[in-house]
Order: structure tokens, then sequence, then C-alpha cells
């Protein structure tokens, strides 16, 4: 006896030991999750120095806050803008140095139902966007979750005045971003967020399936639970307003409202289920039903209440359900031998925890480091677990209650166990090799992807670039010549009478004269952004970037003039080549097409095989200009 009690306590010790390690791991985990979502080191918080104005009981309009006098404005002494409820809206003002590249200000926080932002260069008036929750999602500026507000380059400081209105609390975490930090950004919060949905839809889609197999109504519940968790979660981050409702204005003013109330239906369910409230203490589970029945009618009545009544009610209910399902579970823990009232008294004691900061911060009655949002994903994160292996332990020992009339059966349930839990090894010890496995594949398939790619866009034939390099470069050029006003020239280049030296001296020959031709076009080109590249059979073509029109001409007729005087020596053969180029050049426009160019060299090389062959040609238009100037 005195063996196995020691054995016991030795078991509570390590599994103690081993859960508070855990535990410190996942807080720490989850900070840098928190500091990654909220993008870490990268962006520059606007917060601290922020001029802030509370609208007063009357409507002002831009104008009328341009002339206020500078006292009335207050500075922002926070790290971020968070000011709880508000009757009326805000007014934000602050000054954003100059730059020469577009940057980003991006506004974190989806449920703001109205957001106007104005920017100003010298007072004139540079854009005005009009966005928020209660506009149709496709009038943002940028199609984001959250608000994305593009901040052109300017040679002076930037003005931006933003006024902000919502019926629940006035929170505008606020950064300033450069475009290329922001992409990178967003590509890694997309990540993060999709380990953590993904997390909580496994948990969601196995306690599904054991519902299924085992018809047990806990688990239903709890996937209830997790599924409007899940469904509000996603309402508040704008995810659902994104890519589920997205023309539904009105669904998106209701949505986080009514899923917060279902997933507390369902956990106070789920706890009457866990903790079999029905049979140990009748009168609590009474209270527990009639906990049900105010959560629904909160669903009904919050599609015609104002939206603040609404949020006070649910934050009563849910702080008197929570606190009550605590306290039950507390009960439970020192009066009724179940094991898994400890855990889920523990899950359900981080959650309220969770919350009340993450309300508290949302309310502007505190300040964290965390995110309010993010404090409130660490409560659903913990207690998903908790909560699960509460559930799991609870029906296991209902199982052991079954197969404890017969020592038979505990014999074989002893063996069971061991031997899955000698397949847990075998299967950690598969599953890191298989993972060792993977990671040299992914780095062979990268390494692979690398030289498929250089060998996708070379011509095999010349060595220089192909057709879909060509492609891409000047697509990009294009657009890039549009943002950056500078000329852009193209040419088309074709060897004369190509054919005739494939039908008289074999295509062997014909194939070591495209070889020379493209060395000596690539040959000709000394900067690192201009680009030749083999278009098709014959025909080369030309990007030269920030090119005019004569500096494109005298560089073919050099080219031009160059191959016509080099001798091709091929086998015992020496032939003469020579060839035709047509040039465009312009600086790209907004409502010109992006083939424009294209078709305009390829014209122009047209016109030079006419007027025979040997020569380059400018495009009719590239050619009036020249003339006129």
């Amino acid at each position: 006896m005195i063996l196995n009690l020691n054995d016991r306590q030795f078991s509570r010790l390590w599994l103690g030991l081993t859960g508070s390690t855990f535990i410190l791991f996942f807080i720490v985990a989850t900070w840098q999750f928190s500091h990654t979502l909220s993008g870490g080191a990268q962006g520059k918080i606007i917060g601290q120095g922020v001029q802030v104005l509370k609208e007063p009981s009357q409507e002002l309009s831009l104008e009328d806050i341009r002339q206020l006098p500078q006292q009335q404005w207050q500075n922002h002494s926070s790290t971020w803008l968070s000011f709880g409820i508000s009757a009326t809206p805000y007014w934000f003002r602050f000054e954003l140095p100059y730059a020469s590249q577009e940057r980003i200000l991006e506004v974190d926080y989806a449920l703001t139902d109205e957001l106007d932002v104005w920017l100003f260069d010298n007072k004139r008036l540079i854009a005005h966007y009009q966005t928020g929750d209660q506009k149709p999602f496709a009038e943002r500026p940028i199609n984001s979750v959250n608000f994305l507000f593009p901040i052109p380059p300017n040679a002076n400081p930037v003005e931006v005045i933003i006024r902000a209105d919502n019926q629940g609390a006035i929170r505008l975490p606020t950064k300033l971003w450069q475009s290329h930090e922001f992409i990178s950004f967003k590509a890694e919060k997309s990540w993060l967020l999709g380990i953590f949905f993904g997390f909580i839809v496994a948990i969601l889609i196995s306690h599904l399936f054991m519902f299924v197999t085992t018809g047990n109504i806990g688990f239903f519940t709890y996937c209830g639970y997790l599924l409007f968790v899940l469904l509000t979660l996603i309402t508040i981050l704008g995810i659902g307003y994104k890519y589920l409702w997205p023309e539904s204005v009105w669904w998106q003013k209701h949505a986080s409202m009514v899923f917060a109330n279902l997933a507390l239906v369902f956990g106070v369910l789920f706890s009457r289920e866990l903790l079999q409230v029905k049979t140990y203490r009748p009168r609590l589970d009474k209270g527990l039903k009639g906990l049900v029945i105010l959560f629904l009618v909160s669903v009904l009545v919050s599609f015609w209440l104002p939206y603040p009544w609404v949020l006070q009610i649910f934050i009563l209910l849910m702080i008197t359900a929570v606190t009550t399902i605590l306290i039950t579970g507390i009960s439970f823990w020192l009066k009724t031998p179940l094991p898994a009232t400890r855990l889920y008294t523990m899950g359900w004691f981080i959650m309220l925890f969770c919350a009340l900061l993450a309300l508290a911060d949302n309310m502007a009655l505190i300040e964290t480091s965390f995110r309010s949002l993010h404090l409130l994903m660490l409560g659903v994160t913990l207690e998903v677990i908790l909560l699960s292996l509460s559930l799991a332990m609870s029906y296991r020992q209902k199982l052991l209650e079954v197969t404890q009339a017969k020592h038979r059966a505990m014999r074989l349930e002893q063996q069971r166990l061991a031997a899955e839990k000698q397949a847990h090894e075998a299967l950690e010890y598969k599953v890191e090799e298989r993972t060792l496995e993977l990671e040299v594949a992914l780095r062979e398939l990268s390494e692979k992807n690398r030289e498929l790619e250089e060998y996708t866009t070379k011509d095999a034939l010349t060595g220089i670039r192909n057709r879909r390099h060509f492609d891409k470069k000047y697509l990009a050029e294009v657009r890039r010549s549009r943002r950056q006003r500078f000329p852009l020239s193209i040419v088309m280049v074709d060897i004369d009478h190509f054919k005739s030296v494939n039908d008289k001296h074999g295509h062997r020959v014909g194939d070591e004269c495209l070889k020379q031709v493209a060395q000596m076009l690539a040959r000709a080109l000394n900067r690192p952004g201009d680009e030749v590249c083999r278009y098709g059979g014959e025909e080369f073509a030309m990007v030269l970037p920030d090119t005019d029109l004569d500096g494109a001409r005298q560089l073919l007729e050099s080219v031009r003039q160059s191959i016509a005087e080099t001798p091709f020596k091929v086998q015992q053969d020496t032939l003469a080549m020579t060839i035709s180029a047509g040039v465009s050049c312009a600086v790209c426009e907004l409502n010109q097409p992006d083939e424009q160019l294209l078709e305009w060299a390829d014209q122009a090389l047209y016109r030079a095989k006419q007027n025979g062959r040997n020569r380059v040609e400018v495009h009719e238009s590239n050619l009036q200009e020249s003339q006129s100037v």
C-alpha cells in the first residue's frame, strides 16, 4: 500500500510539474504569438503624441475641426489609441514625415462602425477615405480584414485627420508601414492565424467525430461551444465580413453578439453535461437552465435594441454565467470525486481572467502589453486545451466506472493502456523520423524550384531569357514607367531572310547563327536593367527602361551595323547576317493599354521589313514626335 501511495504521489508530482512547465511555455509562446500578430518591432505605432478631440454633442464637419484652436486638442499619452464606449465620435490629428515611397496606414480594429481619413499636403487635400464596419466591404480602399489606407509618396510632411465613430468601444490601434514591411508582416500574420484557427478546427472536428461514434451529448455541446467561439473570433477579426458575408452590412452589425451569446449557451450546456449537475446539484441545474434562456432571449433582442445596450446586457450575462460556472466547478472540485473538475475549473478561471482583462483593456480601463483580442485568443486557447482534457478525462472516468465491475476487464484495460503508450512512443519516433525526412525533402524541393524557375525563364538554345521572362519583365517595367514617369523603350528585332539560311544550310547552321546574334544583342546592353529576350523563332525583344527614343535608336543602329559588318563563321560556311528592328518609346499613361508599346514596336518592325530590311524604324507616333521636336 505504501509503495502504491508513493507511486501515486510521484505520478501527481510529475503531472503537476509537466503541466506547469507546459503552461509556462505556452504563455511565453503566446506572448511571442501576440507580439508577432501586433507587428513586433515592424511598423511605426501611431499613438503617443497624437492630438485627440472628443466631438461634443453637436456634429462637427471637417472645416469646423480644422478651424478649432490648438488648445482644444489633447495630446494622447498612451501607446495605443483606446477610449472605451463613447456616444459621440472622436477626432485624431497627427503628422507623417515625407517619404519617396508609398506607405500604408493600418487601423487594426475591424469592428469600427465609421472611419473617415483625410490626408493633407500643405493644407491641400490629397486623399479622403470613407470606410467602416457599417459600410459594404467592397468600398474599402484596400481589400483587407482590417482597415488599410495607402499614403502616396510626398515631398512634404502629410497631415492626417481621422474621424472614428463606433457604437462599441472607440479603439484605433494604428501603425504606419512601409509597403514591403507590411507585405512580409501580413504573410507571417496569416500563417500564425492559420495555425490558431487550424488548431481550433482540428479539435472541433475530432470531438465531432467522438460525438458521432459515441453518441455522448457532452461532445456535441462542446462542439457547439467551439463552433460559436470560432465564429465570434472570425467576426471580431473581420474575417467573416470579408469571406462569408461581405455584402450584408446588417448581419455584420449583429453577428458578434449573436455568436457570442450562442457560444455561452453551449458553454453552459456543456458544463451541465460534464459535471453531471442534474444528478449532483438539481437546484443549481435549474439556475443554469435559466441562464441558457436568458442568453437565447439576448440573441433575439440583439436585433432590435441599440448595440451599446446589447453589449452591456451581454457583459453582465457573461460575467454572471462564467462566475456561476466557475463557482460550480470549485464546489464540485471540493466535494465531488470527478477527476475532470480540476481541469474544468482551471479552464474557466483562465477564460474569465483573460476575458475580464480583455474587457478592461477594450474599455480603456487598463493598458496591457497584450492587445485585448490577443488576450481573448490566449484565454480561448488555454481553455480549449483544458476543457478538452477535462472532457476526455470525464469520458474516460465513465468508461472506468463501467469496467471496474470485473477484475478481468481491469487487467485488459491496463494492458490496452500499456499497448497504447508503447504505440504512442513508437508513433512519436516515427513522426520525428518522418518529420526529419520531410524537412530534407522540402529543402531539396526548394532548391529544385529555384533551379526550375531559372530553367523555365531561359531560352535553351541561345542562353538568353525567353518569352515567359519577357512578358513578366515587360509588364513590370510598364507599371514602373507609369509610377515613376520615365520613358520606356521596347524594341522588336528580326533576323532578315533567316528562313533561307535554314533552307540552304540546315537548321544546325541556323541555330548557331541565332546563338551568335543573341550574344551580340546581349553584349550591346551595358545597364543591369536592360534585357534582351528571345521572343520566338528568329525574333528578339528588348526592354530598355529609362531610355528615350534617340538613345534606343542609336543603340539599335550600332547593333545593326555591327551585325551587318560581322561575318558569321559556322562550320565551313561564312555567312552575312542582317537584322531589322522596330522601336517604340513612351512614358506609359494610366489610360494606355499594357500591350500598346509592344504593338507599336511590332508595327515599326513590320515597316522596317517593308522598306527593304537591314534597317531600324520607329513607330509613327514616335516619328511624328521626333520630327515636331
